[in-house]
């Protein structure tokens, strides 16, 4: 995903890439570039070479606009093709594109982003790292910047309670019997909310080692990438999701989290118990509000995470929107269409 509002990035946009404008709320794909300009992304370039850009100082084909450039490029498909038919086009568009080629061509170089640069960092260095709070609380106090400090550092869910475990906790998603575990497998109790969730990275080794079959372990996808929740700790390990789904397949762990099935998809476990998901859970709640994981927490818990929100941060409001849901779903009589019907999907 793309994160801009300028139109200049809809060139790149094809089928796994998508532009999202957070000042409108808007996701544009490729038919999303379709039906806002007229073509289709891979003509965006040349589209712009006509029109140009004043905003970017692009001066394109003068009194050519955008409607001029659709049906060219639905006739010729590129620019190369337009000049290249010119004897075909008839009067005044003729002239303006013969007019004004050499800008045509300097606005296409223009307007092209380059995507062969090479750099010298990987997908890892990119995703965002969990925020270096003390020297930040420190410089946003220096500089009087309080309201951005409570925003940052509100501590979502801090006075989660315990969450409440189902009596049918153990049930898997085919409908088989629950997994009895032994003294050797004991599952790990449930987190309360004492747990710190301080954040810590493992190797994929260490990772294998920490998490015990049939424990109770939370999925958090969220826009840092994939962590694990367990044991009053947040996990994190830079490795593929397939290779963690590898190392967790044969442990029958009991899943929670927010849509779950994302998470599993994300790792390739089929077949898992899932104990908890916040997602169906807030569809019995409240059916007609179904959204992100920070809509839904926002409307069941009636606050907001804070801006820059941590691995940790995500994990408490986890657990304070299970105290949230559990409570309506109760009040609503809704606990055995959770627990029958919608889980065990």
């Amino acid at each position: 995903m793309i994160v801009s509002g300028d139109k200049d990035f809809a060139q790149l946009v094809k089928p796994g890439i998508s532009l999202f404008d957070t000042m409108k709320n808007v996701r544009t794909d490729t038919d999303g570039v379709k039906a806002k300009f007229g073509i289709r992304p891979d003509q965006m370039i040349d589209y712009l070479a006509m029109c140009g850009d004043a905003s970017d100082n692009v001066p394109g084909v003068r009194g050519i606009g955008p409607k001029g450039a659709c049906k060219l490029l639905a006739d010729y498909e590129t620019l190369d093709g337009i000049y290249k038919n010119i004897n075909e086009i008839k009067g005044a568009t003729q002239v303006k594109l013969k007019e004004n080629k050499k800008s045509a061509y300097m606005s296409q170089k223009l307007c092209t982003i380059v995507t062969d640069v090479k750099v010298k960092v990987d997908v890892e260095d990119l995703k965002m790292k969990p925020l270096n709070r003390e020297p930040l609380r420190a410089l946003l106090q220096e500089l009087g910047f309080k309201s951005f400090e409570r925003t940052l550092f509100a501590e979502p869910g801090a006075e989660a309670p315990v969450p409440v475990l189902r009596g049918k906790a153990g049930k898997s998603p085919a409908g088989e019997e629950k997994v009895e575990t032994t003294a050797k497998a004991k599952p790990k109790k449930a987190s309360r909310k004492g747990d710190a969730w301080d954040e810590e990275q493992l190797t994929l080794e260490e990772f294998r080692k920490r998490v015990e079959p049939y424990s109770e372990i939370w999925g958090l996808l969220s826009e840092r990438g994939l962590y694990f929740g367990y044991d009053g700790k947040v996990l994190r390990v830079p490795v593929a999701e397939k290779e963690l789904g590898l190392a967790l397949k044969q442990k029958h762990l009991r899943w929670r989290g927010f849509d779950v099935k994302q998470v599993l998809k994300a790792l390739d476990l089929p077949l898992q118990v899932v104990e908890w998901d916040a997602m169906l859970a807030a569809y019995v709640a409240k059916p007609e509000l179904i959204g992100t994981f920070e809509e839904v927490y926002e409307e069941h818990c009636d606050k907001k995470l804070p801006d820059l929100a941590a691995p940790s941060d995500y994990m408490r409001a986890h657990l304070e929107l299970q105290e949230c849901l559990q409570a309506k779903i109760k009040e609503n009589s809704g606990e055995k269409i959770l627990e029958e019907f919608e889980l065990p999907l």
